[in-house]
This record gives structure tokens, C-alpha cells and sequence, in this order.
């Protein structure tokens, strides 16, 4: 079977205290993005393929910084300080190919289970990157959601799940990749902003639900993620993900 997706939103990234009003050492510098990205996907019940086309904008024409202030005031939380020094406008580009590939689908006593294998290479201006991975799971009728794998926290699950269906899917998931360039760490920024260097070996590791009831469901998923850079005094970043969705 084959589909095609639309995706658009608003990403930001921040130094770890952002009540600073001028940049600080061994800190990442704000970044915001604005992007459309669409997809082609292919799909049976052993395997799901991707080809995705990213395009969009950082820097202050991403607007990521008005809209982390405008939700900050809402909430009465603390005023991002450091915008002022984000990763400078530049528009950005990148062309993804995604394969997950079945390993084996036993029945078990309860349901049924599977093991997957992935690869993704993405290249372009903003995150160029060479993955390879691997995911458990369990539930029933899992031929059926297949192409429901993703280790992507910010991608919305369950949008081509048979209709009318209903089911319960546990799965983890292990990632590790080579990032060859990032444009959030090593884009133009100010002269005032001290400069970091990228982790080019990065890895993922996640856990979580998917359940569905007729035309609805919810995703949520645990994500454990190594520094991005090198400068990071953090051993990991733990973050957890919630998705809802209909289909009509």
C-alpha cells in the first residue's frame, strides 16, 4: 500500500538556563525552525519504507522565539532572555529515506510479538545523519500497524491504522547514529555566542503505548537521548512524548 503525509510545525532549542541574558559557555545557542516537510510512504506487513523532503527556516524568521515567549507569559513561566543570540536566519533543506524491515513475527501466549530492523540516512543543511536500529513489539495484529514504526517522539503515530480497528501495541526501540552536520549547533550566530562542537555519535533509546479505538488513539513514549554536544555536561536527556489522534 502507499500514502503521503504532510507534516508542518515549530521546533526550538535552548540553553539549559534561559533566564541568562547573555550567552554562556559550554551551552548550546537558542535555534528555532520552522518547516513543512512531506512524505511518500510504501507499506505491507513486513516491511515500510520513507522518502520525506524537509524544508524550512531558522533563525528569527522561525518565530520560535515569540512563541516560546508568548507561551511562557501564558503559563507565568520563566522569560526566555537569550533570543537575541539564536542561530541566524538561513533556510534549510533535507531529503530523508527511512526502511524498516521485519525480522521475525512469533505467536506468543498472549498476542503476538515482533523484531524489526531500520536504517535511515538523511542528507541536507540541517541534520545529515546515517542511523541504524532496532524495535520490539508486542500486542495483536501487529501486520495490520506495521508502518506505524517511527523512533521519532515528534512524529504523530496511528494515521494509517486499519478503520474502524481497535488494539494495544507495546514496543521499544534502540538507535545509534552519525550526525555528519547540525545546523542548531553549528549555524551563524552572533560573535558573542562561545562556539561548541557537535557530537557526531549520537544514540536513542525509547519506549512506549500505541492504543486505538475505532477511528482514535493515544501514543506515548519515553525517549532517552545521548548530549548532542561535546560540551554538554549532561550524560543523557530523558523527555517524555504524548500523542492523540482521529482518523476520518
Amino acid at each position: 500500500k502507499y500514502a503521503v503525509n504532510y507534516q508542518f510545525g515549530q521546533k526550538m532549542w535552548t540553553p539549559s538556563d534561559i533566564s541568562a541574558t547573555t550567552p554562556q559557555p559550554d551551552e548550546r545557542p537558542y535555534a528555532g525552525l520552522l518547516f513543512g516537510e512531506a512524505s511518500v510512504l510504501g507499506y505491507s506487513t513486513e516491511s515500510s519504507y520513507r522518502l520525506s523532503l524537509l524544508l524550512g527556516t531558522v533563525g528569527e524568521q522561525s518565530k520560535a522565539g515569540d512563541t516560546q515567549k508568548s507561551i511562557h507569559e501564558a503559563i507565568d513561566a520563566t522569560t526566555p532572555e537569550g533570543w537575541d543570540y539564536q542561530v541566524e536566519d538561513e533556510i534549510v533543506y533535507q531529503v530523508t529515506a527511512e526502511a524498516d524491515q521485519l525480522v521475525g513475527r512469533p505467536l506468543i501466549l498472549i498476542g503476538e510479538s515482533d523484531l524489526s530492523i531500520y536504517q535511515r540516512l538523511a542528507v541536507g543543511n540541517f541534520q545529515s545523519e546515517l542511523a541504524f536500529g532496532s524495535t520490539v513489539r508486542w500486542g495483536s495484529d501487529l501486520g495490520a500497524n506495521y508502518n506505524n514504526l517511527s523512533l521519532h517522539p515528534h512524529r504523530l503515530q496511528g494515521m494509517l491504522l486499519p478503520p474502524n480497528s481497535s488494539g494495544v501495541m507495546l514496543f521499544a526501540t534502540a538507535e545509534i547514529r552519525y550526525r555528519y552536520n547540525d545546523i542548531t549547533i553549528e549555524g551563524d550566530t552572533p560573535d558573542e555566542v562561545p562556539e561548541i562542537t557537535l557530537n557526531h555519535v549520537q544514540a536513542t533509546a525509547a519506549a512506549g503505548i500505541l492504543a486505538y479505538y475505532n477511528n482514535a488513539g493515544i501514543k506515548f513514549s519515553i525517549v532517552a537521548m545521548s548530549p548532542d554536544y561535546e560540551e554538554d555536561t549532561h550524560k543523557e536527556y530523558i523527555v517524555g512524548s504524548l500523542g492523540l489522534f482521529w482518523q476520518f
